[in-house]
């Protein structure tokens, strides 16, 4: 009788080839799950980046045509619906608070490019000050974009624009 010492070897080498494969395609899906995130966190910051930019120039807008926001405690402060930016756009919790020659507003853009999952958070900073026997007012406006506006997975990009000072 022959002694056969070979048995079951197919089996045992079946079963280390398809484990080594199962963990290659679970490495696989884990990375290209990963990668999927990662890009759409980088689209995510990018819609936010758009959002501030649109916040940004809202703001200049109203600043620099429409002379919206006060700077001193003799100005009047500003109502909803003085600001519309973007047409379908919900500006909303306007808020200006004064302190002698300085004046801070702030504001909440929603639904910019009509898109209900954007938002954008702008503060107006206003200050007079007097160079050279000249009365100036200097501007700081900073700008918080958001997409999503809110959720685990929300980006947020800020501008900062300064001018006057």
């Amino acid at each position: 009788m022959k002694n056969n010492t070979q048995k079951g070897i197919a089996l045992y080498v079946a079963v280390i080839v398809s484990g080594i494969v199962t963990l290659l395609a679970v490495a696989m899906a884990d990375t290209a799950y990963r990668q999927i995130i990662l890009a759409r966190a980088s689209e995510n910051s990018q819609h936010a980046f758009y959002i501030a930019n649109t916040g940004v120039e809202c703001a200049l807008y109203y600043d620099a045509y429409e002379n919206a926001f006060p700077s001193n405690e003799d100005e009047d402060e500003i109502d909803e619906g003085t600001i519309r930016c973007a047409d379908d756009t919900d500006v909303r919790d306007i808020d200006t608070e004064v302190d002698g020659n300085s004046a801070t507003t702030t504001f909440m853009l929603d639904g910019i490019t009509s898109n209900p999952e954007t938002c954008a958070i702008i503060t107006v900073g206003k200050h007079e000050y007097t160079e050279s026997g000249s009365p100036r007012v200097g501007t700081l406006i900073l700008v918080d974009g958001r997409y999503p506006c809110e959720g685990p997975r929300s980006a947020e990009r800020s501008i900062r624009v300064r001018y006057g000072f």
